[in-house]
């Protein structure tokens, strides 16, 4: 699936809100793909409980997106962006998201995360899960 495969998609998840697992595992959706979709998701309140989105290259933009919809997606438990680029910002704002978020399982694996993007995110994790 391209980035125009992805908007093409949205149609369907408009009309379709039982939909509880999406697999886009392994596709070139970027920025322009992944946003339409996360943005139908986060329009519709959707009972989406599990969302993989490996090896999409996936942005900056794209995982800022993300964030709001682990935000505001309350029956999301699992998440994986394995084989993707997590930068700082990304990181930071991911963690962020997760502060009131039904989250369970977030599969971050090759995603070129360094000491200090892995802190930004597990510490942004752990300290307002504490608060």
């Amino acid at each position: 699936i391209t980035s125009s495969g992805g908007y093409y998609l949205t149609n369907g998840l408009i009309k379709n809100k039982t939909i509880k697992k999406l697999y886009f595992d392994n596709n070139i959706l970027n920025d322009n793909g992944l946003n339409s979709i996360i943005n139908v998701l986060i329009q519709n309140n959707t009972h989406i409980t599990e969302l993989s989105l490996s090896n999409n290259q996936l942005t900056t933009d794209n995982l800022l997106t993300l964030a709001e919809f682990i935000s505001s997606c309350k029956t999301l438990v699992y998440i994986d962006i394995s084989s993707n680029t997590v930068d700082e910002s990304s990181a930071e704002k991911l963690g962020n998201s997760l502060i009131n978020s039904s989250l369970k399982i977030l599969k971050a694996k090759k995603c070129n995360l360094n000491d200090k993007t892995l802190n930004l995110l597990v510490i942004t994790y752990h300290f307002t899960k504490k608060t």
